[in-house]
């Protein structure tokens, strides 16, 4: 049996996984096809952001904090 160098092995190990990357997209672009590549639904309207935190809540945010680590 032929003793093969460490240069030719890891070419050909480098060489394999390029060449199966290759097929991946090969056939995720023939699948894609296929398929026929259905736009996505669209998005609802985004909800409006909630009002800022009042001064007298803040208060009980910090306590609960406060609590939860204690």
């Amino acid at each position: 049996m032929p003793e093969y160098g460490s240069l030719f092995v890891c070419l050909m190990g480098m060489g394999t996984v390029f060449f199966g990357l290759i097929c991946l997209i090969v056939l995720t672009t023939i699948m894609g096809k296929i398929v026929g590549g259905r736009p996505a639904p669209a998005a609802p309207a985004p909800v409006a952001a909630a009002p800022a935190a009042q001064e007298g809540n803040r208060q009980e945010i910090a306590a609960a904090v406060s609590a939860a680590i204690a």
